[in-house]
C-alpha cells in the first residue's frame, strides 16, 4: 500500500508573510508518499505538482500501458520537474530555476525564485532565451490541454 498525502489547495495566505502574498507562495504546499517498510525517508525540494501523482503511482505500480497526464512521476529521474497553474489571471511556469510569469500574451517576468522568493527582481531581460524558451514551453502546454479539453481527449483512446 502507498499512502499519498497533500493537500487539495494552499490555505488562505498568512497575514505579514510577503511569500503567502505572491504567486509561488499562494500554491506553495506538501506532498507526501509513505509506504510501510519501505526506505522512503527525508525530504526532498524538488519542483512537484499535483498532476505528478498519477504517473507516480502507476510508476510505482509497474504500470506501462497508455495514459495522459500533465506530470511526471517522481521516481524519473530523467523527466524536467515543471509546474504550472493559473493565478490572478497570470499563468504561471516553475522549473528547477525559474518562475515564468505570463498573463496568456505576453511575459510579464522571469524571477530566479529560490533565491528571490518575494519575486522583486525580474530577470526576463538579462536572459531572453530562457525567457522565449519557457514562454514557448508554457504555451506548448496550453495548447495541448486546451485541444484535449475541447475534442475531449483527455484520455488515451
Amino acid at each position: 500500500t502507498l499512502f499519498i498525502l497533500t493537500a487539495d489547495h494552499p490555505g488562505p495566505p498568512i497575514p505579514g508573510d510577503e511569500f503567502y502574498q505572491n504567486q509561488i507562495g499562494a500554491h506553495a504546499t506538501w506532498l507526501l508518499l509513505y509506504k510501510p517498510g519501505s526506505n522512503f525517508q527525508g525530504t526532498n525540494d524538488m519542483v512537484v505538482q499535483q498532476t505528478d501523482i498519477m504517473p507516480t503511482v502507476l510508476d510505482f505500480l509497474g504500470y506501462s500501458g497508455k495514459y495522459l497526464a500533465f506530470g511526471n512521476s517522481i521516481f524519473d529521474t530523467t523527466a524536467q520537474r515543471l509546474s504550472f497553474n493559473h493565478h490572478a489571471n497570470d499563468y504561471m511556469l516553475l522549473d528547477d530555476t525559474y518562475m515564468l510569469q505570463f498573463n496568456g500574451l505576453t511575459t510579464e517576468g522571469l524571477y530566479l525564485y529560490k533565491q528571490d522568493s518575494l519575486l522583486k527582481h525580474n530577470v526576463m531581460d538579462d536572459v531572453p532565451d530562457i525567457t522565449d524558451k519557457m514562454e514557448e514551453k508554457l504555451k506548448a502546454i496550453l495548447q495541448v490541454h486546451h485541444h484535449a479539453m475541447i475534442h475531449n481527449k483527455l484520455v488515451p483512446e
